[in-house]
């Protein structure tokens, strides 16, 4: 049953995640103009929201994401920031360590990699949060 709808749920549009990428940081914190950065938040959050329809999020759609981060890459508007990470060693210690990243052009690579990766497979969605 589709709790949201109210009636039986569409079986065809289960998701099953087979990738996963976090970031400690907000990507969008890397655009300078806060105005821009929102309205690219919103742009790339909001097509691939997981309440849309895995027909809606896929690879195409992806593929568009990949040209928005392009534009704003060559529009000079994001910049290196600092990413606050821990490293983990075998005894359990664990290494606060700060890496200077372009996490705009971290993620569009990234994003690049999933559409190569899975552009064949059938059906295949993607969710962004």
């Amino acid at each position: 049953m589709d709790v949201n709808q109210g009636k039986p749920a569409d079986l065809s549009s289960f998701h099953e995640q087979i990738y996963h990428w976090g970031m400690q940081e907000s990507l969008f914190d890397a655009i300078e103009d806060p105005t821009k950065a929102e309205k690219i938040r919103s742009e790339l959050i909001d097509t691939f929201l997981p309440i849309k329809h895995p027909s809606e999020r896929g690879i195409k759609a992806l593929e568009g994401a990949v040209r928005l981060l392009d534009k704003v890459l060559d529009s000079g508007m994001s910049s290196w920031t600092d990413s606050r990470e821990e490293l983990e060693y075998p005894d359990n210690d664990k290494l606060p360590v700060c890496i200077r990243q372009q996490r705009l052009i971290a993620f569009r690579w990234r994003l690049q990699w999933v559409c190569d990766t899975f552009c064949d497979v059938p059906g295949a969605s993607i969710t962004l949060r």
